[in-house]
C-alpha cells in the first residue's frame, strides 16, 4: 500500500525553474502522492501553467534581485510577504516536505520548512550554483546538482540530471514538421531564447529573413511571452500579469474567488482549433485550477504593416456552479498553428508554443540560448544546436553551462559578442548533415538517465516511503 505524502513544489520564476517542477509533480502525483507547485507571479509562469489542469499552481509573491540597489526595498517587502505566506501554506496544507528548483519562489517556502523542520530537498540545475541555492542550499537535506558542477561547501550533494515532463519525447522529424505545417522535405531552423524570449535572437532573425528566402531553408522564430515579433517587450497576446489579475479577482490565500482570469494559452486540439485555457483562482489556499473556455481568432490586416497581425479577443467569465463541467468553443476554420507577423510559408514567428518536443523534434538545427532547460530538452530530442549564452545571466551560469556542453560534443557555443558570425555557423551546420548526425549521436549518449525518476525515487528513500 502506498504511503501518500504532500509535497509543496516551489519552482517559479522562468521556463528552467517551473518545467522540471511539473516533471516532479507528475511523476510523485502519478505514485499516488499529493503536490501543490509554488510559482512567481511573472506571465511566463502563467503561460506554461495553463497546460497542465491537472496540476494545482499557488502564486506567491517575490522578486529577483537585480543588482540595483534602488530595488532593494521592493525586495525585502516582497520576500517578507512570501516568507508570511510561505509558513501559512506550510501549515494550512500540512506538508509532508519540499522541493525547491532555484529562483526567488524558494526563498519563503525553505525558511519555512527549517524553522517548523519540514524535509526540504533543492535541484540545481546550471554548473555554476544560483544565489537562492547558494543561500539556502546548507538547510536542505539534499541538494541535486548536475555531473559537472562547481562544488559547494556544506551541501550536502547528490549528482542528477535535469528533470523532464512526462510529455516530452522525441518524435519523428517528418511528422513533427508536418504537425507544425512545415515541408518535410525542407530544412527547419528554430531561433529560441527560452520560455521569455531572447530580443537580440528575435532582431537577429528579422534581419536576416531575406537571406533565408528562396533557399531550401524554413525559419521558425519564438519570441518569447515577453517580447512581440519586433520585439517590444510585454506585448504578448491574450496575457495579463497575475498582479493585475488577482487586482481585479481580489483572489487571497482564504478567499474563495471564482473569476476567470487573462493567462491564456494557445494550443490546438485534435480537430485543429484553436483553444484559450484561463487560469482560475480558486480555494481556500489561493489554489489555480484551469478551465477551457471560449475565444475567438481573427486574422486581419493592418495600416501599418502588410504582414497579417494576429488578434485574439477573450472573455471574462465568472462560473459559479459545476465546476467540473468544460466551457469550450472549437473554431473548424483556425489553422492548427498560429504565426504572428506571417513572413510567407517558410519563417514564421510566434511568441510562445507549449509543445517544444514537437518543434525541437522538427528542427534540423536551434539556435537558442544556454538555460540548462533548454540543454535538457535539446538533448531528448537529439537536435544539433548553436547556443549563445545570455552575457547577464547570474554568476556566468549559461556560459559555463554552453561550454560544458559544448565539450561533450553536444552544441556549438557562439558568444553573444560574436553575433555577426552567427549567419556563417548556421549556414555551415545547416549544409552538413555529417556534423549533425554526430552531434545527435553524441546527445543521444548523454540522454542515458531518466532524471525525473531518480530524483523521485531518492527523495522517497529518504522520507522512507515504500
Amino acid at each position: 500500500m502506498i504511503q501518500s505524502k504532500h509535497f509543496l513544489i516551489a519552482c517559479g520564476g522562468t521556463g528552467g525553474h517551473l518545467s522540471p517542477g511539473i516533471a516532479v509533480a507528475q511523476e510523485l502525483t502519478a505514485r499516488g502522492h499529493r503536490c501543490k507547485l509554488l510559482i512567481s507571479e511573472k506571465r511566463v509562469d502563467q503561460t506554461l501553467c495553463g497546460a497542465y489542469p491537472e496540476l494545482t499552481f499557488i502564486p506567491l509573491p517575490g522578486i529577483g534581485f537585480s543588482g540595483k540597489i534602488s530595488n532593494l526595498p521592493r525586495c525585502f517587502l516582497a520576500a517578507f510577504k512570501n516568507i508570511a505566506q510561505s509558513f501559512r501554506l506550510l501549515r494550512q496544507t500540512r506538508a509532508d516536505a519540499v522541493i525547491g528548483f532555484g529562483g526567488f519562489t524558494n526563498v519563503g517556502i525553505v525558511l519555512a520548512a527549517k524553522f517548523l523542520r519540514k524535509p526540504c530537498f533543492l535541484h540545481e540545475a546550471n554548473r555554476i550554483p544560483g544565489r537562492a541555492v547558494r543561500l539556502l542550499g546548507r538547510w536542505a537535506t539534499t541538494v541535486y546538482v548536475p555531473e559537472i558542477f562547481q562544488k559547494q561547501p556544506r551541501l550536502r550533494m547528490k549528482v542528477c540530471g535535469f528533470p523532464i515532463r512526462r510529455e516530452f519525447q522525441k518524435q519523428g522529424k517528418t511528422i513533427a514538421k508536418q504537425r507544425l505545417g512545415f515541408d518535410p522535405k525542407k530544412l527547419l531552423l528554430v531561433v529560441v531564447g527560452g520560455s521569455q524570449g531572447a530580443r537580440v535572437l528575435t532582431q537577429w532573425a528579422r534581419e536576416h529573413i531575406e537571406d533565408f528566402k528562396g533557399q531550401n531553408l524554413q525559419v521558425l522564430c519564438l519570441t518569447g511571452v515577453r517580447n512581440n515579433i519586433e520585439g517590444a517587450a510585454d506585448t504578448e497576446v491574450g496575457c495579463a500579469s497575475v498582479s493585475e489579475m488577482t487586482k481585479k479577482c481580489g483572489n487571497k490565500v482564504g478567499q474563495r474567488t471564482k473569476a476567470v482570469a487573462s493567462a491564456i494559452k494557445l494550443e490546438t486540439d485534435n480537430s485543429g482549433a484553436i483553444q484559450k485555457t484561463a487560469v482560475i483562482p480558486e480555494g481556500g489556499d489561493g489554489a489555480w485550477r484551469n478551465e477551457t473556455v471560449a475565444s475567438e481568432v481573427n486574422f486581419s490586416d493592418t495600416a501599418n504593416d502588410k504582414n497579417k497581425a494576429f488578434e485574439l479577443k477573450t472573455e471574462h467569465v465568472a462560473k459559479k456552479e459545476h465546476p467540473s463541467s468544460e466551457l469550450s468553443d472549437t473554431l473548424s476554420s483556425a489553422k492548427p498553428f498560429v504565426s504572428v507577423g506571417l513572413e510567407g510559408s517558410s519563417v514564421r514567428f510566434i511568441p510562445f508554443c507549449h509543445q517544444m518536443h514537437i518543434v525541437y523534434s522538427a528542427a534540423d538545427a536551434v539556435i537558442g540560448r544556454a538555460g540548462a532547460g533548454t540543454i535538457a530538452e535539446l538533448t531528448v530530442c537529439e537536435t544539433p544546436s548553436i547556443l549563445i549564452p545570455l552575457p547577464t545571466s547570474a554568476d556566468g551560469h549559461q556560459r559555463a553551462n554552453a561550454h560544458a556542453f559544448e565539450q561533450q560534443g553536444g552544441c556549438v557555443c557562439l558568444e553573444q559578442s560574436d553575433l555577426p558570425k552567427l549567419l556563417g555557423e548556421a549556414h555551415a551546420l545547416l549544409s552538413n548533415k555529417e556534423k549533425r548526425e554526430t552531434i545527435s549521436e553524441h546527445l543521444r549518449e548523454l540522454h542515458a538517465e531518466d532524471a525525473t525518476k531518480a530524483m523521485v525515487m531518492d527523495i522517497k528513500r529518504t522520507l522512507g516511503v515504500g
